[in-house]
């Protein structure tokens, strides 16, 4: 059996883990922290090394979902920024094709007609 402050902070995570997983959009890192947060229950029930590896390994693939949320907001909003400064012209084919060159100056951009 758990010494009654151990249980208490592993109630503790609990409670964040859930607040945390309430508030994530992507679906496999919510499955994920309910994985855990299960793991983590079953611990309270009984001290099991089993148990204790099993939640080892639900905490590792928490992680691993955490990452690639992480890396696809990353790409998701490389991808919307871009997107954004395509439609404003920024990244035009013509000013891809022609490199801007130390010594030219930079063109000025005409000031908008009223």
């Amino acid at each position: 059996m758990l010494d009654p402050l151990t249980a208490a902070e592993i109630q503790t995570v609990r409670l964040k883990l859930l607040a945390f997983a309430d508030r994530q959009s992507d679906q496999t890192v919510r499955s994920q922290c309910l994985a855990v947060d299960a793991k983590l229950a079953e611990v309270l029930e009984g001290d099991n090394p089993i148990l204790h590896r099993v939640l080892a390994n639900s905490v590792q693939q928490l992680e691993e979902a955490l990452r690639w949320a992480a890396r696809s907001t990353i790409e998701k909003a490389a991808f919307h920024f871009l997107t954004g400064l395509r439609h404003r012209g920024s990244l035009s084919a013509q000013g891809a094709r022609r490199p801007c060159r130390l010594n030219e100056e930079a063109p000025t951009a005409k000031p908008p007609a009223m």
